[in-house]
Formats: structure tokens, C-alpha cells, sequence
């Protein structure tokens, strides 16, 4: 049996095996399994084609010309569905994606399909021999305008991941383009196909990995990679917390709604977010509260830091785009290891300094 045959019928395990544990997670949203699952479909449907195209070249019989044909054309035709797929998966909105989004895709299709009769992508000899045609091109460039959009929705949706993260993000489409760009060059290097399905996988670990570590309502960190950071920080000579709670939330569930409130800890979480992330990691530790762990940061910076914060919230409040004002109650603590206990002590004083701050603002509210 051809090495590529072997390879694509492992790689088709592969995308079946990662089709199960998308089907069988109930951590993912539902919208990212479901567009998970059509684009490893596709992809395992574009390794069997691709085996039935090696296989028909292999053959001298000259009967199974049609099914030649029939595979390459519905090969080429399929092929940027799989990448648009991702996208739609990593973006999580298919009504972001407007009509002319898929007039490429549309166009490669049409020309994939008249390519039977005019051999402009592929053409297929009356003795079985397959040949790229004059405009094989068209597929290449189709192929390319999605994998640049899907690296355009990567950099979009994962401003908020850290440098690792983002990493190995772009070693997975790295390992695409690779594949690509090997089969492109010479179409012997048959590995796009194997590349898409290994990077299926890789990519179903990943987003199930950040399941345990950020918090799906507000897209920071949770109280798990808290506590894994403050593990990390309790060797640390100096980290700045702030400890932070939001006031009225309960009295909002009960009067509007918990979806109300929803909306309202996902603005404070954004506000948070925007204030401190270039100081340090946010998170969302619990209920209404949230955490700011800082390393090395001095008064200036976290003065700084609280005044947008304040900014922030105070624009939001204008706008009334709460039903309720966001009131983020905070308290500060600068922990320096030489003087002070353990890291988790320190969260305690900031915890005691945001209720001193949260009393003082309840004072002062008309709710």
C-alpha cells in the first residue's frame, strides 16, 4: 500500500477520534462543537478523496477515469470550506460573515466543477494521468484569502491570551502552511491534509485547555489559575493585589434578573480587564469578585491603573449601558516578602481594605 495512503487513513483516525471528544465535551460552547465537527468532517471527507485520487493514479485501469475526475473536482471544489469553517469556529458568529465573504469560495467551486470539461484547475488524460491545468492558481489564491482571514480572527479573538498561548496558536497554522506550501510546490508532498488533521486536534486540546482556565462568562481568568498564580508569585519579593467586589449586583439579579446581571459583572470584568492587563493577570474569583495580582509594580503605575479603571466605569455609568451603575469596590496591598507572611495573607488585607472602599461607596449610592 502507497506510505500517503497509509498516512491519510491514520490521519482520518485522528479527525475521527477528535470528532468523538467534540461531540462527547459538554465544556465547549455548543456553537464551537458544532463548527468544530463540520470542519473535521470535511477535512476526513478530503482525505478520502484524496485517497481515491492516489489510488486511480496507481491503477493503469483507464475505466475509473470518471471517479479520477469526479474526486479531484469535488476536492478543489471543498477544499477552503474546511479553513472557513475555522474561522467560523474561532470567531463563534456566523453573522459576522456577509455574503461576500463566500463569493471566493463560490467562484473556486464553479471553476473546480467546469474544470471537468475545460481542465482549467486539473485536467485528468484519457490515460489517467492527472496534471494541474493553466489556472490552477484560482484554488491556490482561494485557499490563501481564508487562511488570511483565519489569522485575522485569531489575532482579533485572542487579545486576550498570554504570549504562550498565542504561541502555539500560530505553531498550529504554521504547521498548515507548511503543509501547503510543500504541496503547492511539488504535488508529490501530499501532506495538507494530515497537517489540517493533526492541527484539528491540537487545536480541540488547546480551547479545551483554556476551559480550565478562564471563566466563560467573562473571558478572564478563573479562580483556578488564581490560585495556580499565587503558587507561582509566593516566591516573588514584591506583588501588588487588589482585590475587588461589585456592589448592588444581588439586589440587581433579584430586581431585573440574573441576565441582567450577567451583563453587568461581564462589564466590570471588561473594565477591570482594560484598566490592569498591561500590569498584570485579572481574575475572576467568584461570584461578584475579582483579583488583580501585579508583579513588580510600582505606586505610579498602580495609581495609573486605578484611575482608568475609575475612568472606564464612570463612562460606562454615563452611557447607561447597565440597568443598574457598575460599582467596583477595591483595596490594595503591596506584599514584599522579606517583611510581610504568606502571599494568601496578604490577599486577606487587600480583601479588608476593599471593604473598608466598599462600605464607603454604599454610603454614597442611590440604588
Amino acid at each position: 500500500m502507497d506510505s500517503t495512503i497509509c498516512i491519510d487513513i491514520l490521519a482520518i483516525v485522528v479527525t475521527l477520534f477528535t470528532m468523538v471528544l467534540a461531540h462527547k465535551n459538554v465544556v465547549i460552547d455548543r456553537n464551537k462543537t458544532k463548527y468544530f465537527i463540520h470542519a473535521s468532517v470535511l477535512t476526513a471527507a478530503m482525505l478520502v478523496l484524496e485517497i481515491v485520487t492516489i489510488w486511480c493514479q496507481s491503477t493503469s485501469n483507464t475505466n475509473i477515469i470518471w471517479l479520477h475526475i469526479a474526486a479531484n473536482a469535488l476536492g478543489f471544489a471543498l477544499g477552503p470550506a474546511v479553513i472557513i469553517m475555522v474561522s467560523i469556529l474561532v470567531w463563534n458568529r456566523i453573522d459576522r460573515f456577509k455574503l461576500p465573504f463566500f463569493i471566493p469560495f463560490i467562484l473556486n467551486g464553479i471553476a473546480s466543477l467546469i474544470s471537468i470539461k475545460t481542465g482549467w484547475i486539473f485536467y485528468v488524460s484519457p490515460d489517467n494521468v492527472y496534471s494541474r491545468g493553466d489556472f490552477f492558481f484560482i484554488n491556490t489564491v482561494c485557499c490563501s484569502f481564508y487562511l488570511i482571514i483565519l489569522v485575522y480572527c485569531n489575532l482579533i479573538e485572542t487579545k486576550k491570551y498570554n504570549k504562550s498561548e498565542r504561541r502555539f496558536l500560530m505553531a498550529i497554522y504554521l504547521m498548515v502552511v507548511a503543509g501547503g506550501t510543500a504541496q503547492a510546490v511539488n504535488r508529490k508532498y501530499l501532506f495538507i491534509w494530515g497537517c489540517v488533521a493533526v492541527s484539528l486536534l491540537l487545536y480541540y486540546v488547546f480551547i479545551r485547555e483554556l476551559q480550565f482556565r478562564y471563566d466563560p462568562l467573562t473571558n478572564i481568568y478563573n479562580r483556578a489559575m488564581f490560585e495556580k498564580e499565587m503558587e507561582r508569585l509566593s516566591e516573588a519579593d514584591k506583588v501588588t493585589i487588589i482585590a475587588m467586589d461589585l456592589n448592588n449586583l444581588k439586589k440587581a439579579n433579584d430586581r431585573y434578573g440574573h441576565v441582567q446581571g450577567d451583563q453587568i459583572l461581564q462589564s466590570a470584568a471588561s473594565i477591570i480587564y482594560e484598566a490592569f492587563d498591561e500590569y498584570g493577570m485579572v481574575f475572576r474569583i467568584g461570584g461578584d469578585e475579582f483579583c488583580v495580582l501585579c508583579q513588580d509594580l510600582d505606586g505610579i503605575r498602580l495609581k495609573q491603573g486605578i484611575r482608568t479603571m475609575e475612568e472606564l466605569e464612570k463612562l460606562h455609568n454615563q452611557n447607561k449601558k447597565s440597568v443598574i451603575p457598575v460599582e467596583i469596590a477595591y483595596g490594595c496591598y503591596n506584599y514584599r516578602k522579606q517583611v510581610d507572611g504568606t502571599l494568601h495573607d496578604a490577599y486577606v488585607m487587600a480583601d479588608k481594605e476593599m471593604y473598608k472602599n466598599k462600605k464607603k461607596l454604599k454610603e454614597r449610592i442611590v440604588f
